[in-house]
């Protein structure tokens, strides 16, 4: 037994000793495996943060900057984010249904910085805010102030987190052009006037009657400005003495002196009487001693060098926006009236697809929907993109604000169909050269129908050469469906007879030409009343055609029983409702007085001298009816005008012909 003990024990330990060599070599080669993947892991974690950050999967701090302690604090949170933004959305959507409003606005603050970088926080919290909460208002400055809340809480912060998230850009977009653009709100025109005299309040009082390139020149100015006003300040000696004389008069550089800008300094837009809305309650010669320095050729190049600083430090601080790209915009899609909501719909929509394009997590619905906002920009710019606003500084939204299609934009229209459906869509089978491609045609070609009808009915010249370009362009490209081939019966019409085609059965009526013939001189006027001359002439010009073809044939009554009037009583008749009209300011008022033939103002000036002075009382402070509507030349206060004979109106019962005959 001691024998075969004393031969085991040896055996065991040999045995334990070499288990004990296997555990150390598997130890050791996973320790280096180990050394080793660390080692590998780390030469990969440039790669893996530059991809997170390509993917949006973390904040860049070298692009945002340092963050804010709170968002800091809130990242240490690690997994517990989750449950408390469950927890956070479910007291979020108890609190709408209480009605608690600002705490509401400060828990979607909170959860938009629980997870900064994921972008559909920010949209939805926003979303929220400018249309759920919004509509539980009733006043129109209370739901104003819920709409900007949404729209802060995207441009202001969202889009600082996620500066190439093209879901936030499109949201952006979209609250401009629907919530405030569109007319679905009860107070969208509210929210019209608010954006427009904060916007004029940035870059000044705009002269309707610029031509394209003055437009577009004048903001040249803004884009191509000094960064810094301090630093032009310092180093320009003619702005720096400049700025010392303001300072003198008690308008320092700042927001309060383009506000002051905007206000007095009005080119075209100040009564007759001359900038003295507020004299009442200011030193006169304060006011004409700044006034001097705002309007004075002297002081005309470094006053324009400052303000353009100024405005573009304003647009960068207050709005967000880059006045470089909004320059570039301009040059591509027209003179844009940077007051209207249309306006920075296609200002985001398409610095969103800029910044975005290219990213690795782009998610091509977005980016083509983005896309779009280009074509709804424009198209209601060329419907309602002209603005005539007489401000209420005061109070906003109550501002005077009357909007009128701009027709300067269908170009620009008909080129942004064809270079974006060729971008997207060029490489389809069904793409034809010199269209849109099959993805944007049937807009596109409603798109121009519409225009030819209106560009035809504008009048002028230019507008007529226009309206026959694209109907040329309509029979060359909108072929048959099935064949590709033979041109649609609806263009083998001549153009006037297109134009008129849907209204042929109105205009062979009295009453439906009367109405034509009412419209356009109206818009006649309208167009007077801003300053466009050959406008003005355009529609009248309309006006006349459809009244001459409606009473070109006397045949038809010999009686005389459906006769119109003449058209210089129908346009005087209208003139005086138009003056009396309270849906067009008192400024286009003053200047269509102006701007008038002596006879009609001699015809109507008794019958609205009450009318004038009321309107001039009304005012704050109170105009002086003599200056605002000044006595034509040739009669006297005293004076009556005879009565102009009344010749018979056609009864609008009877009698119809056809207008393209």
């Amino acid at each position: 037994m001691a024998s075969n003990g004393a031969t085991k024990i040896p055996e065991y330990l040999a045995l334990r000793e070499r288990a004990q060599r296997r555990d150390r070599l598997i130890q050791g080669t996973a320790l280096v495996l180990a050394v080793a993947a660390v080692v590998l892991a780390g030469s990969l974690l440039t790669r893996l943060n530059t991809i997170r950050k390509e993917r949006q999967l973390v904040i860049d701090s070298q692009t945002v900057g340092t963050l804010p302690p709170e968002i800091t604090l809130m990242s240490q949170a690690s997994t517990l984010r989750a449950l408390a933004m469950v927890m956070g959305f479910i007291r979020l959507e108890d609190l709408k249904e209480k009605g608690r409003f600002f705490e509401l606005m400060q828990l979607s603050t909170w959860l938009c910085k629980l997870a900064p970088q994921y972008a559909s926080v920010w949209s939805y919290n926003a979303w929220n805010q400018a249309y759920n909460i919004s509509v539980c208002e009733y006043s129109a400055e209370a739901r104003w102030l819920w709409v900007q809340n949404g729209i802060r809480l995207i441009r202001d912060q969202g889009l600082k987190y996620n500066p190439k998230a093209v879901g936030l850009y499109k949201e952006l977009g979209y609250i401009y052009w629907h919530k405030i653009g569109d007319i679905m709100d009860d107070h969208h025109w509210h929210y019209k006037m608010e954006l427009a005299v904060e916007m004029e309040r940035i870059l000044g009082a705009r002269s309707p009657v610029l031509t394209e390139e003055e437009e577009i020149a004048l903001f040249r100015r803004i884009a191509e400005a000094s960064p810094s006003v301090e630093d032009l300040i310092a180093t320009d000696a003619e702005v720096g003495d400049f700025v010392k004389r303001l300072v003198r008069a008690g308008l320092p550089p700042g927001a309060s002196l383009l506000a002051f800008v905007a206000r007095h300094v009005r080119p075209g837009a100040q009564p007759p009487d001359g900038p003295a809305e507020d004299r009442p309650n200011r030193d006169p010669q304060s006011m004409e001693r700044r006034l001097a320095l705002l309007t004075g050729e002297a002081d005309a190049a470094p006053r324009e060098r400052l303000l353009a600083a100024l405005r573009a430090r304003e647009l960068r601080d207050t709005q967000r926006m880059d006045p470089a790209w909004m320059l570039t915009l301009m040059e591509r899609y027209g003179p844009i009236d940077w007051r209207t909501p249309y306006a920075h719909a296609l200002y985001w929509a398409s610095y969103g697809d800029m910044v975005c394009k290219g990213q690795l997590n782009l998610n091509a619905v977005d980016a083509m929907n983005t896309a779009r906002f280009v074509f709804f920009a424009l198209h209601n710019m060329i419907q309602r993109g002209r603005y005539v606003l007489d401000p209420n500084w005061a109070k906003p939204n109550q501002s005077f604000l009357d909007t009128l299609p701009d027709p300067r934009f269908v170009d620009h229209l008909h080129k942004a169909y064809l270079e974006i459906g060729k971008e997207q869509d060029g490489t389809d089978p069904e793409f034809r050269a010199g269209t849109s491609g099959p993805r944007y045609w049937v807009g596109h070609v409603n798109f121009l129908q519409g225009a030819i009808r209106e560009l035809f009915l504008e009048g002028d010249t230019a507008s007529l050469a226009k309206a026959k370009e694209y109907y040329a362009y309509l029979r060359e490209y909108d072929l048959d469906v099935d064949t590709q081939q033979q041109v649609k019966p609806q263009y083998v019409q001549p153009l006037e007879q297109f134009v008129y085609g849907g209204l042929n059965e109105a205009l062979g009526t009295s009453r439906g030409t009367m109405q034509f013939v009412g419209v356009f001189i109206a818009r006649s006027l309208k167009e007077l009343s801003i300053g466009n001359v050959d406008g003005a002439m355009g529609f009248l010009a309309t006006a006349r055609k459809a009244y001459d073809k409606y009473m070109e044939d006397p045949k038809t009554d010999p009686n005389d029983r459906r006769q119109f009037e003449p058209l210089e009583k129908i346009y005087r008749d209208v003139t005086g409702l138009f003056l009396q009209s309270p849906g067009n300011s008192p400024l286009q008022k003053t200047h269509l007085w102006a701007a008038l033939d002596l006879k009609v103002r001699q015809d109507l000036y008794n019958d609205l001298l009450p009318y004038f002075r009321q309107l001039c009382e009304s005012r704050e402070p109170a105009w002086d009816v003599d200056k605002a509507f000044p006595l034509p030349p040739g009669m006297d206060k005293t004076q009556k005008q005879p009565p102009t004979t009344r010749e018979r109106t056609r009864d609008a019962s009877e009698g119809s012909k056809d207008f393209n005959q």
